[in-house]
Order: C-alpha cells, then sequence, then structure tokens
C-alpha cells in the first residue's frame, strides 16, 4: 500500500522527496480539483470514506494523517 505521502504527491505531480510541510498553503499544485482527487485517492488506497466536511477540511498531510487515525488506519 502507498503511504499517504506518496499518494498526495502523485495527485499533486510534486517530487516524494519533498521536504517540510506539505499543504494547500505551501504547494500551489493544491487546488480544489486536486484536493477532490487526494480524498478520492485515500478512500480507495485506505478503504475508508470521507464526508463533505472532512473532504474540504484535508487541506495538508499532517491533517490528513488525523482523519486517517481517526478512522483506525495508521498512515
Amino acid at each position: 500500500m502507498p503511504t499517504l505521502e506518496k499518494i498526495v504527491c502523485d495527485v499533486l505531480e510534486i517530487d516524494p522527496a519533498t521536504q517540510g510541510e506539505i499543504s494547500h498553503t505551501t504547494h500551489g499544485e493544491w487546488t480544489s480539483i486536486k484536493q477532490v482527487q487526494i480524498m478520492i485517492s485515500l478512500e480507495d488506497a485506505y478503504d475508508v470514506t470521507f464526508t463533505g466536511d472532512e473532504m474540504a477540511s484535508g487541506t495538508s498531510v499532517a491533517r490528513l494523517r488525523e482523519m486517517l487515525a481517526g478512522k483506525g488506519v495508521a498512515a
């Protein structure tokens, strides 16, 4: 299973070796369309479902990790 960072980097088409925080504020590639793609990719990869509010709030790798942990997924 790909890591959370790998999934996000693949969707954003950025280097997985990117250092530092990966979020919508640090990477211009993280658009609203990419946001939806990230969330759908995570649902598929981790067999979870996100609500609309969760989809809107998952705007960083750190936040996505918290959200997945809340669903019992160690990512």
